[in-house]
């Protein structure tokens, strides 16, 4: 389950898996407990918009789609995230391995792999967020690039 932090019309500010939250500032803060979200005290969705938070729902992007954009609707006071989907469209691959005495398998793969960055995000995203669509996105890429760049 994913929570979302939401404004007055419903617009999501973030998203978060369920945990303890502060809502206020100073004197006026108040600490809620992970369990207004699950479990057997979990508040109605009306109880959890009130303090501007909404349960959360997005469309899967599966491994051969590319999300070009979303929409966010709330309604019933619950987040709905519907993607824009477009097809995923391989790189081209080269028919052999190149020729050329000088090349370096490994140096060319690690030029065109994913940063550390990338993959430490969508890690994070998959393993904490519940959200695998970059992790996924990234093995895709990486089996290209290991297509694009074959062991000579």
């Amino acid at each position: 389950m994913t929570i979302a932090k939401i404004k007055l019309d419903g617009s999501v500010i973030s998203t978060f898996k369920p945990r303890a939250v502060n809502v206020g500032d100073g004197d006026n803060m108040v600490q809620y407990p992970k369990g207004i979200f699950v479990g057997a005290s979990q508040w109605t969705d009306a109880e959890l918009n009130a303090l501007g938070f909404a349960r959360f729902y997005e469309q899967r992007v599966g491994p051969l789609q590319r999300s070009t954009g979303h929409t966010d609707t709330f309604e019933d006071g619950i987040v709905t995230r519907v993607h824009t989907l477009i097809d995923y469209v391989a790189p081209v691959v080269p028919d052999k391995t190149p020729a050329d005495p000088d090349y370096d398998h490994v140096e060319e793969r690690r030029r065109a792999y994913p940063s550390q960055e990338e993959i430490i995000v969508a890690l994070w995203e998959a393993s904490v967020e519940g959200r695998p669509e970059a992790q996924d996105a990234l093995e895709i890429k990486r089996q290209a690039v290991k297509k694009r760049f074959p062991k000579a």
